[in-house]
């Protein structure tokens, strides 16, 4: 259970990384305080509306709001609504590519392959068990 837990708040914590790489990118200067404040009252916003699909427009918004109660711009805060969309995208985009390489490789076995191994676990029966006939 402790293993599990901090494995949840070693993935938690990349939103912190998150946040703080959006600010870096966009030259903002902002204390680790407010970054952590930020992502929270975010992550707080998504589970009040974790019944919205897909968080249609709930994402935007609320990081729209947030921003406004730390102190800053609605556009910034739309901004960050918007790459985090861009980042959940991408992420479903890149696990739908490796599911579809994965099928390509991995195919279930035929029907010839099952017939096979069906023989084959007969055979073993047998060699196993002489005197009963199969």
């Amino acid at each position: 259970l402790a293993l599990a837990v901090g494995w949840h708040l070693l993935g938690f914590s990349t939103g912190f990384l998150q946040t703080w790489w959006f600010f870096f990118v966009l030259h903002q200067p902002i204390s680790p305080a407010v970054i952590m404040a930020v992502f929270l009252l975010g992550m707080w916003f998504d589970l009040l509306t974790f019944a919205v699909p897909l968080n249609m427009g709930t994402l935007e918004g609320s990081r729209i709001v947030v921003f406004k109660a730390v102190g800053f711009g609605a556009v910034l805060g739309m901004t960050y609504g918007l790459a985090l969309r861009l980042a959940q995208l991408s992420c479903a985009g890149f696990g739908l590519i490796n599911y579809a390489a994965f099928r390509a490789v991995w195919r279930p076995a035929g029907r010839k392959a099952k017939m096979e191994s069906r023989e084959w676990r007969m055979a073993e029966r047998q060699a196993s068990n002489p005197e009963r006939e199969f």
